[in-house]
């Protein structure tokens, strides 16, 4: 997978190990890739990036995921 081709990923997590092993694993398979620390911070990331579609926990601090 090209760095032209490859699918952008925001990986949002507030568990800062966490996030770093999946960007980590992600990496790897060739994936460009974006974090957030925080739902708020995720959907601001969200929104900048235009990401057509996102996958997520259903609870991160301040903010519910369903809330949107």
């Amino acid at each position: 997978m090209s760095e032209d081709d490859s699918a952008l990923i925001l990986v949002i997590d507030d568990d800062r190990v966490g996030r770093m092993l999946l960007r980590s694993l992600l990496a790897r398979e060739g994936y460009r890739l974006e974090g957030a620390e925080n739902g708020e911070q995720g959907l601001e990331r969200a929104q900048a990036l235009s990401v057509a579609e996102t996958r997520h926990q259903l609870l991160l601090p301040t903010r519910f995921a369903m809330d949107r």
